[in-house]
């Protein structure tokens, strides 16, 4: 084994160690790396490349498998730690670029680019404005067949949340269409029984996981799958009540097989797909 690779696993240990701190925050993006971590290495991926790679929290687990990274990110700050990450634990720290996954010719330097085994994107597409065309550009990162695991934010989870998501969702969602005299009704009898006013305004965008497999579908995507993480015990606005309770059994519910729970205990989802072969 090599120094990289030991010390690329020796520190994903030891951050798995902290966990259970509710001090820090809940390590989410652990666990979708580590369920696509497993469908990478039946895949026989070797070259990876993170589309927003903040603060370089991906490279470790990855490179602790023996993948080889590259990646980019729209902030100039965050391409600098990820290359500092980068070149601790043995991968090219030129690598990573600053790059924009919305403008094509930003990273059409990106050595490798189109030729990579698989994708990963977390963070990305809550943020995009024309969600077909961010992964047709993400697809073509890809060689033929490639993998791609790309995270979104899960509006079913707004119905275990019961707050002002939670209206929204009824309201606007599964009440589409519906008169607006109804729909007037609902509304009255929701703000009777939950808090409409909490939280703020969303800053990012959801999707329902359903339509969201529709598209990969629709854009050539195969062997599409919906893969819940981030967890939650019981309602975010209770948290506070116990927050080691909230955090070990959170954790606890990750590995959770049943096929759906995930769906509404979930705040975030991750499509693994396979690009189109030709």
């Amino acid at each position: 084994m090599s120094l990289d690779l030991e010390k690329s696993q020796q520190h994903v240990q030891q951050e798995i160690e902290t966990f259970s701190d509710p001090e820090i925050g809940y390590p989410a993006n652990h666990f979708a790396f580590i369920s696509v971590r497993e469908r990478f290495s039946l895949g026989g991926v070797s070259s990876l490349v993170e589309v927003g790679v903040g603060h370089g929290s991906a490279i470790p687990v990855f490179t602790a498998e023996g993948i080889r990274m590259s990646g980019f990110d729209i902030k100039p700050e965050l391409v600098v730690e990820s290359r500092e990450r980068a070149q601790e634990f043995g991968q090219d720290p030129h690598s990573f670029i600053e790059a924009d996954i919305e403008i094509p010719d930003s990273y059409i330097d990106l050595v490798g680019a189109g030729e990579f085994d698989a994708l990963v994107a977390m963070g990305v597409l809550p943020h995009v404005k024309n969600t077909d065309a961010v992964l047709l550009n993400m697809s073509g990162l890809v060689r033929p067949g490639g993998h791609v695991a790309i995270e979104f934010r899960n509006s079913l989870f707004s119905l275990f949340t019961f707050n002002r998501y939670t209206r929204e969702f009824i309201i606007d969602d599964l009440l589409n269409g519906v008169s607006s005299a109804s729909r007037e009704i609902m509304d009255k009898a929701l703000a009777e029984r939950i808090d409409v006013t909490k939280p703020g305004p969303a800053t990012s965008a959801f999707h329902n996981p359903f339509e969201v497999e529709k598209v990969f579908q629709r854009l050539g995507f195969l062997d599409i799958e919906i893969i819940p993480f981030h967890y939650h015990a019981f309602m975010p606005s209770q948290e506070s009540i116990d927050p080691r309770e909230f955090r070990m059994q959170s954790m606890a519910l990750e590995s959770e097989e049943s096929g759906w729970r995930g769906l509404f205990l979930c705040s975030a989802f991750l499509v693994y797909a396979r690009t189109p072969s030709s």
